[in-house]
């Protein structure tokens, strides 16, 4: 979810009327229409209510939250909600796909857009389950994202991977536009860096920053090499969906097909 709602007071009055019946009267055109046992509810402008001749009680400003956020995420009208309220202030909430619509009274349109754009939304913690996560083989390896830059707000990635026994995860390479943490759960991983090379096992953690020369791979015949990869700020999950692609449409995997791959992602093969 963004971090911003970036309210936009729209610049007409509009009211909530109720009509008889199944069907919009001719000729109105209203933003929302809510069909209950007693007839229709027409959210619409006043002026087409007053032309229409229809009988309203309520005048109210709309305003429309520009920020998107799941349908299904209570977290941003629980936000709004609960900070008009501590003012105040009523709130009608239409959730469209794209936007948050909001009806507010028409007297406080003003106060209300002012705690909007003061007011960060509130997000939900997410919770990932062990067989969750986008599953992309590549290379021998299989890669498992349980978050991705979507998820988290463009803020960090989360992937497990397994590397099978005497396997080749990834050769040197650098990073030069972000930063990858490796911890280590199951069997062992050997890291290569321009520093010599380090064995992992469960429990080891190793950190290799931007501009750093790092590979790995599972060097034992014992058993799988299971690990997380966290890595910030997100997004080199594309390069695996390329290579996945690729492999998918028949390419065979060469060393120059994974350099000009890397190569969109600010990576560079050694």
């Amino acid at each position: 979810m963004d971090t911003d709602l970036r309210p936009e007071l729209v610049p007409y009055a509009y009211v909530f009327a109720t009509v008889d019946g199944v069907a919009v009267p001719p000729g109105l055109d209203p933003f929302a229409v809510v069909r209950e046992d007693e007839g229709l509810t027409l959210v619409l402008r006043q002026r087409d209510a007053d032309a229409a001749g229809l009988t309203y009680v309520y005048l109210a400003a709309r305003i429309t939250l520009r920020v998107h956020s799941d349908l299904a995420d209570v977290g941003l009208t629980a936000t709004v909600s609960t900070a008009l309220a501590a003012a105040g202030i009523s709130c009608n909430v239409i959730a469209g796909y794209a936007h948050d619509h909001l009806f507010v009274p028409w007297d406080r349109a003003t106060d209300a857009l002012e705690i909007l754009r003061s007011t960060p939304p509130r997000t939900l913690a997410t919770v990932v389950t062990a067989a969750d996560g986008e599953r992309i083989p590549a290379g021998g390896v299989e890669h498992l994202f349980k978050l991705t830059g979507a998820q988290t707000g463009g803020r960090l990635g989360v992937e497990e991977f397994v590397v099978p026994p005497l396997t080749l995860g990834a050769r040197p390479h650098i990073h030069w536009a972000h930063d990858e943490y490796f911890y280590v759960l199951e069997g062992e991983l050997t890291l290569a860096t321009d520093g010599g090379e380090a064995v992992l096992g469960p429990g080891d953690l190793a950190h290799a920053p931007r501009g750093s020369v790092h590979g790995f791979r599972n060097a034992s015949e014992a058993g799988p090499a299971r690990a997380l990869c966290l890595y910030t700020p997100p997004g080199y999950e594309d390069y695996f969906r390329d290579v996945h692609a690729a492999v998918e449409a028949g390419a065979e995997l060469t060393a120059g097909l994974l350099t000009e791959l890397r190569a969109r992602y600010d990576t560079e093969s050694l």
